[in-house]
């Protein structure tokens, strides 16, 4: 499955930014622009101008307002789209360059203003071609505004001070107010949109882990329930093949071979769901509980002409004596099994780097490359390289160890073999 986002998804979350920061911005905009125009209006009214260039720039102050106020209601009734934004925009630039025509050209207070629809454009769009061409509409205007001024085109020069002082001061001011309103929105907007993911997130995590603990518990429940009738089906097969001929006797032996089979796999099965819970930790002695395994597998080993060797020293952890037991158990039983006649399967004990590690060597053909992938990438249940083994072993070991905060480790052995190391945390000591 492919992860990566679509061309579909960037739109989606452009559009959703697009939406957050142009409502944001259209709908506070004229409580914004309305204190600017009010305070240029009253500091043009008393600035040395001539009345016409005094009621020409309070006509297009109040159309602006008038404008953003209307915007301002039907962004309530409306979701504000790329095209409405950008169009909004660029007529904002070109009212700006009209006041700019107004009050001066290239020295007019209210050229800062220029930079609002701009820092807004940009928390929007980014570095989009809508950008970029707003951007450069906008220079355009500008520099227009620059020559018609430096030819002494435009129907009235620049304002006095200290009026004009006052109205860049003001201008400046709602620039800061505009942009703020856009570019502050939109960093509100990814906050929240973390926020809520990070939400999701520990959400989905949440169900995913009850979902697979309620499906451990009925597996678990369901493999202690079949034990009991494969336990009743082998006795009863067992009884039957006594008195039966050697064909039927058999075929029975093939029954009982299958509930053999059957039999282990919910024992492992319950095993690797044992391994899950809650760990019953006590003081356990290292050298004593490998001595026991090595015990309860002397006859195997023997049995296959395999000799078992341990070099480990008395070392007091607090663990769960019967889960570490099992998977010491599981390890050195894989090795004898892989091991060929006449050589040695041994058991040793270290202290490196803060870790316990008990380590398990054989001089069997080496690690299988199929099940060396699947130890890598964790998934190790099911799969052996005996026809008889249910596979199951290697995962309950691998759970067992996690559950007590380590890690299982397996490498190729020098000079053939394979070396399983179980790696304990110092902690628990």
């Amino acid at each position: 499955m492919n992860d990566a986002p679509t061309q579909a998804h960037l739109d989606a979350i452009r559009a959703l930014r697009v939406r957050v920061v142009g409502t944001a911005f259209l709908s506070w905009r004229p409580r914004i622009v309305l204190p600017v125009v009010v305070a240029q209006a009253a500091l043009s009214a008393g600035a040395a101008i001539p009345s016409a260039q005094r009621v020409a720039l309070a006509a297009a102050m109040l159309t602006t307002l008038a404008l953003f106020a209307l915007e301002a209601r039907l962004v309530r009734a409306r979701l504000v789209t790329e095209r409405w934004l950008l169009a909004s925009l660029a007529t904002t630039a070109l009212l700006i360059t009209l006041g700019l025509v107004l009050s001066g050209g290239i020295a007019s207070p209210l050229l800062v203003l220029t930079l609002a629809p701009l820092v807004v454009a940009f928390a929007a769009f980014g570095r989009r071609r809508a950008t970029a061409w707003l951007l450069g509409s906008s220079l355009a205007a500008v520099g227009l505004v620059a020559l018609l001024s430096g030819a002494g085109l435009l129907p009235w020069g620049p304002l006095p001070s200290p009026e004009a002082d006052w109205m860049r001061l003001v201008a400046f001011a709602g620039t800061l107010a505009l942009a703020w309103t856009g570019v502050g929105r939109l960093a509100d907007a990814y906050a929240e949109a973390g926020a809520l993911l990070e939400r999701m997130r520990h959400e989905a995590v949440l169900a995913a882990t009850t979902r697979v603990r309620e499906a451990e518990e009925v597996s678990a429940r369901v493999a202690h329930e079949l034990k009991n009738p494969l336990a009743a089906m082998k006795a009863l097969v067992q009884l039957e093949a006594r008195d039966a001929s050697d064909r039927s006797a058999k075929r029975l032996g093939v029954v009982l071979g299958e509930i053999d089979r059957m039999s282990g796999l919910v024992t492992d099965h319950l095993a690797l769901a044992r391994a899950q819970v809650t760990l019953a930790r006590q003081v356990t002695d290292l050298a004593e509980l490998v001595a026991e395994v090595l015990t309860l597998l002397t006859s195997r080993a023997e049995a296959r002409g395999v000799r078992l060797e341990a070099e480990v020293r008395a070392t007091r952890l607090e663990v769960d004596r019967a889960r570490l037991r099992e998977a010491v158990f599981n390890l050195v039983d894989n090795a004898i099994l892989a091991s060929p006649v006449g050589s040695i399967v041994s058991v040793t004990h270290a202290r490196e780097g803060g870790l316990h590690l008990v380590s398990i060597a054989d001089r069997g053909p080496g690690l299988d490359a199929r099940i060396a992938d699947a130890f890598a990438s964790g998934d190790t249940a099911w799969l052996t390289t005996r026809p008889e083994g249910t596979g199951l072993g290697l995962a309950i070991t691998r759970a067992v160890v996690r559950a007590h905060g380590g890690r299982l480790a397996l490498r190729a052995r020098d000079g053939g073999g394979t070396v399983a190391t179980i790696e304990l945390p110092e902690e628990v000591a």
